[in-house]
């Protein structure tokens, strides 16, 4: 009996050097696949960090593509706007120099239709005269 407990205390011992041998199997295993995961993670990791980086570069590209564009726009704008102003402002000083040559052609005109009038004016004055002269004298003949 004394042998048979000595050997069954020596299984037990042989059972949990087992169980022991398969816990620490089983955590070889465990840190074996952590550290599979650990470098999964890692490079997953820097694989979406590197994406990032190249979405982000992509989009500021496309900002700046669109920055430009914009830029290209507005100065376009721009250079038409300043050419309707400069075109606007020259018909305006066309048509003050236009308004101005007519206003004083206008006005030549008209002083030399009143020095016509006058002088019409004078001859027929002048002929009313003449014409009251030859009659008074027309009278005086007629009275003698």
């Amino acid at each position: 009996a004394g042998d048979n407990t000595a050997f069954l205390a020596g299984e037990v011992v042989l059972v949990q050097k087992s169980q022991l041998q398969k816990r620490i199997e089983q955590c070889q295993a465990l840190r074996l696949e952590n550290n599979t995961l650990q470098t999964q993670l890692t490079d997953e990791t820097a694989k979406l960090e590197e994406e990032c980086r190249a979405k982000v570069q992509e989009a500021r590209e496309r900002d700046q593509a669109e920055i430009q564009e914009l830029t290209r726009r507005r100065d376009g704008i721009e250079r038409a706007t300043d050419a309707k102003a400069a075109e606007s402002e020259r018909i305006m000083l066309a048509m003050s120099t236009a308004h101005t040559t007519a206003a004083e052609q206008l006005t030549n005109l008209y002083k030399r239709k009143v020095q016509h009038e006058q002088d019409l004016y004078s001859s027929l004055s002048n002929e009313r005269t003449r014409l009251l002269e030859r009659i008074s004298e027309a009278k005086q003949e007629a009275e003698a």
